[in-house]
C-alpha cells in the first residue's frame, strides 16, 4: 500500500489523504468525503464510494504538500482501474502548506 516515503521498502506507516466522491451527473446522491490514513481498508471503502456513486463520477485525492512525485504516480496508478468503470479519478497535492 502506499506510503508517503519515497519506495514501499522502507516501511513507512500509510498516507494520509483527504477524498472527495461526487456522484455521476443526474445522481440525487450526495457527495462523500472523507479523510483519513490510506490503508488497505480505507483504500477498499474508497473505492467502494466511488463505485457506488456510478458511471461519470469523479474521486478526487488530495494529499500533503510535502507527498512526493513518486507517491502521486503511486495513488494515480492504484486507483486508475476505476477510469475502466467511468469513474474519473484526479490526485492533487494540497494548496495550504500547513499540513
Amino acid at each position: 500500500m502506499l506510503t508517503t516515503e519515497a519506495a514501499p521498502a522502507t516501511g513507512a506507516g500509510p498516507a494520509f489523504v483527504w477524498t472527495r466522491v461526487v456522484p455521476a451527473p443526474g445522481r440525487t446522491d450526495g457527495t462523500v468525503e472523507r479523510a483519513g490514513w490510506l490503508d488497505p481498508y480505507t483504500a477498499g471503502t474508497i473505492a467502494e464510494d466511488a463505485l457506488h456513486a456510478g458511471r461519470g463520477a469523479r474521486l478526487e485525492f488530495t494529499v500533503p504538500t510535502a507527498f512526493s512525485d513518486w507517491s502521486l504516480r503511486r495513488l494515480r496508478s492504484d486507483f486508475a482501474w476505476l477510469g475502466a468503470r467511468g469513474i474519473e479519478v484526479t490526485v492533487r497535492r494540497r494548496a495550504s502548506t500547513r499540513d
